[in-house]
């Protein structure tokens, strides 16, 4: 029998670290340690849901004194009550110190691989028209405002990957994320819908339709365990599912299933802190590490909203 694959998780209280906690877990192939600066969110959250014992640690340092066979970067740097919040200095010393934390422990122990969670948010622009891999990454340099932030950080810290071709290092760009732990007091959009759902509440949006591709946590983890597999990889991969949905769909569709009350205004003012993106999805599909999604942006919202709402 094969030695399990050793694991350290950095950032464990995020949305993301949660959803590949739980499917790390349900392997007998993988034992995780688990990096937190908030030890009783992760130690609740776990036992919640029924997790095996394994190594937790809010000392980051502490990375360097383990034998990990891959390090996943879920570290975030923002309020979930308001995304926009954290775009400010502390995005780029916070992200780039646990960057380099992470590239040291890779330059002494070159056979482990290092999953880091990007963003599509990194080719910046309009965002009027899928990305493609011909896409181009475009930010105002002249007139850089805090929107532009997290762009830059996520652009500096992939073209620092690429340029060390030696080490294995995939940088995921995840476009939407959905799954059963998305934290419902945050601003996002599908957590506003089912929280208008529990409370009975109406909820309200302008008239303007946006697309998104939610990607289901199953796909989601398997596309992680693909990079485990490989002998030697250092890319990025951009994240979809098998199709991506529109907020109307969205509504139609928790109108029907949930209940939803909902009202469309004109011209509602509309946040846009962290930059407007009307059509936020890719369509630059490498397939050649064998990833293809089986559920669609809808029937992942779908599955995981019915188990929020009960």
């Amino acid at each position: 029998m094969n030695k399990p694959k050793r694991i350290a998780i950095l950032g464990a209280t995020s949305h993301i670290a949660k959803s590949l906690i739980v499917q790390f877990d349900a392997s007998d192939k993988y034992e995780l340690t688990l990096f937190a600066r908030n030890l009783s969110r992760i130690s609740e959250f776990r036992k919640a849901q029924g997790c095996r014992d394994c190594v937790l640690s809010d000392d980051f340092s502490g990375l360097s004194q383990e034998k990990f066979d891959v390090v996943l970067n879920c570290i975030v740097n923002r309020d979930p009550a308001d995304p926009s919040k954290g775009f400010d200095s502390t995005l780029f010393t916070t992200m780039e110190f646990f960057d380099n934390l992470i590239l040291d422990y890779l330059h002494k122990n070159t056979d482990c691989k290092y999953i880091h969670f990007s963003s599509g948010a990194v080719f910046g622009g309009s965002y009027e028209t899928p990305v493609t891999n011909t896409t181009q990454a475009v930010f105002p340099v002249n007139s850089v405002t805090p929107a532009d932030y997290y762009q830059i950080v996520k652009m500096y810290a992939e073209a620092k990957h690429r340029s060390m071709q030696d080490l294995n290092i995939i940088d995921i760009r995840v476009f939407a994320f959905f799954s059963r732990f998305l934290d419902l007091d945050s601003r996002f959009l599908l957590a506003e819908m089912i929280s208008c759902v529990k409370q009975n509440r109406v909820f309200e949006t302008d008239d303007v339709d946006i697309f998104r591709d939610y990607t289901h946590p199953k796909d989601f983890f398997h596309l992680v365990e693909l990079c485990l597999e490989q002998k030697h990889i250092n890319m990025a991969l951009d994240l979809y599912s098998a199709k991506p949905v529109s907020k109307m769909e969205l509504l139609r569709c928790f109108e029907k299933e949930f209940g939803l009350k909902y009202r469309i205004a004109e011209n509602k003012v509309r946040n846009v802190k962290t930059g407007v993106k009307p059509v936020y999805y890719s369509k630059n599909k490498q397939t050649g590490i064998g990833y293809v999604p089986k559920y669609s942006a809808q029937e992942t919202v779908l599955e995981e909203a019915r188990f929020i709402i009960g």
